[in-house]
């Protein structure tokens, strides 16, 4: 643990949830799979397109709609309804798109958090109101968490992602609090720390993420940032230490 900026008093923890709470990375490697062979094996016109083909898809959608981009669950159907529709499925592309998205979205969350994670929040809500922020469409519910957290916000349907402060606002009108009352914890530099930062609350890094060997790049690069946290923690866990302090 190192102590960057004095942490003021707070009254809430912020976690973000992808690759802070648990490593995302095999859900959406599995989920990604499941996708690709879902499109395939019920629109055989689709098997041309591998991964990539998708990727350029997307690129094309976020250049159309620039606001997609804060709305993860709405841009991936979207880039499955062009794609699709480009792929001759016509007046069927929307549900053909909706069918795969449901399948993403299954295997997306069909994962549950570790216990000692779940522990850990357990023992951490004894003393904080905890609340979850993140980027990701992860279902909190599903992998576990809902009994740990008293609110989850996730970017989409208005509220921009990490860095803007639009979720971190949002739960602060909820829980009627002040900004400076929120730790924000998050395994990343440029959306968790700078956001937190900017819209007002604290911040602690967790670094490396959440399964991870190293920290993120620019930060090994550059050994600075413009928006420094208050606490770093390479582990989840340090979170006992530190707020024991």
């Amino acid at each position: 643990m190192q102590i960057y900026v004095r942490p003021a008093p707070f009254q809430v923890l912020s976690f973000d949830l992808d690759d802070t709470l648990y490593d995302n990375r095999p859900a959406i490697a599995i989920a990604e799979r499941e996708l690709l062979q879902h499109v395939h094996q019920q629109h055989p016109q689709t098997v041309s397109w591998q991964r990539q083909d998708w990727r350029a898809q997307k690129l094309k959608v976020l250049q159309r709609n620039p606001k997609l981009a804060h709305d993860p669950s709405a841009a991936r159907l979207e880039v499955l309804t062009q794609g699709f529709k480009h792929l001759g499925l016509g007046n069927k592309a929307f549900s053909a798109a909706k069918d795969a998205f449901d399948c993403f979205y299954f295997h997306r969350s069909n994962f549950t958090v570790e216990t000692s994670v779940l522990t850990l929040l357990a023992e951490l809500g004894q003393r904080y109101r905890l609340i979850g922020v993140t980027n990701g469409n992860v279902e909190a519910e599903r992998i576990g968490l809902t009994p740990a957290l008293e609110l989850v916000l996730r970017a989409g349907n208005g509220l921009r992602m990490k860095p803007y402060a639009d979720m971190f606002v949002e739960a602060s009108q909820h829980l009627q609090i002040n900004l400076n009352q929120v730790m924000h914890i998050g395994d990343s530099l440029g959306s968790d720390v700078a956001g937190a930062r900017l819209a007002g609350c604290q911040a602690t890094w967790l670094s490396p993420g959440y399964g991870r060997d190293q920290p993120e790049a620019d930060w090994m690069a550059n050994n600075k940032h413009p928006m420094l946290p208050q606490v770093s923690i390479q582990h989840i866990t340090e979170l006992r230490h530190f707020l024991s302090c």
